[in-house]
């Protein structure tokens, strides 16, 4: 038989079989080693041996060294699917939405402010500086009033700037110290169910919405202030949240609350005099 028949007939049953394997989910190596034995020896009924003693050699050295990878990716693949069974899926800990964030989330500028015991005095600001060589601060200015406003890049500089002005006796002595607390953000809810009360409000909102529950769990907050009906339009709920909570939320501009899904955006009250168009 010509060399190009040994090996078409070799690979259309090789392929029969592999897809037989596979459509059975069975182990279909050992069939495959079979047919390459048999038609090395020549004991299949199915071959022909060639008259030509150089192209049988030649042909059947293509079969051997088609049996060894096969044999060799045969006892690779044993050994990948041992890693498979022995391999035992580890369940991740719990961890909380807001430490995520908290972890990814870059410290926002903080502010002390400095203000002055006796109203007609300046505040020292050699004093203050003082006590704060150790603390990495933006910039020092004096506001319209005349406090002393330090401007710090993250909240562990504020608090080791108030621990060590409040333990300086010449700062404490002529000086009140107090850190500068920034308002909120509150956030607007529209079509919110009319049958809902202000009380039952954030509970409804935390049955629905396990990010923001999970966060308030943790610290942080969110306050229902007040809600309304206009004339002729839906009820809407003015809430008061902490900053982190506020940008889960306006990720999706929307709250789920009983079996409806609540548009939300940022409330802003935005001051103007009567000559502003």
């Amino acid at each position: 038989m010509p060399t190009y028949m040994v090996i078409r007939y070799f690979t259309s049953r090789v392929s029969n079989t592999c897809e037989d394997c596979v459509k059975e989910k069975t182990d279909g190596y050992d069939d495959i080693l079979n047919l390459v034995s048999e038609l090395g020896t020549g004991s299949s009924n199915d071959v022909t041996e060639t008259t030509e003693p150089a192209v049988q050699q030649h042909s059947l050295g293509m079969i051997t060294n088609l049996a060894k990878n096969i044999d060799e990716l045969r006892t690779e693949m044993t050994n990948m699917a041992q890693k498979m069974n022995n391999f035992e899926a580890i369940k991740p800990e719990k961890s909380l939405y807001s430490d995520i964030v908290r972890s990814t989330t870059p410290d926002t500028v903080q502010h002390v402010l400095v203000k002055t015991k006796d109203p007609n005095q300046q505040p020292r600001t050699d004093a203050i500086s003082a006590a704060l060589k150790t603390v990495p601060i933006t910039k020092m200015t004096t506001n319209s009033s005349g406090h002393l406003k330090i401007t710090l890049p993250h909240l562990k500089a504020k608090s080791d700037a108030l621990k060590a002005l409040s333990i300086s006796q010449d700062v404490v002595s002529k000086h009140k110290v107090s850190a500068v607390r920034k308002l909120l953000p509150k956030i607007t809810i529209c079509s919110v169910p009319p049958d809902i009360d202000d009380d039952e409000l954030k509970q409804c909102v935390m049955d629905k919405n396990p990010i923001i529950s999970d966060l308030v769990a943790d610290g942080e907050k969110f306050e229902v202030l007040f809600s309304k009906t206009p004339e002729n339009g839906s009820k809407m709920a003015i809430v008061c949240v902490s900053p982190l909570v506020r940008d889960v939320i306006m990720k999706t501009s929307a709250l789920y609350i009983q079996n409806m899904r609540c548009g939300t955006y940022d409330r802003y009250w935005v001051r103007r005099c009567g000559h502003c168009l």
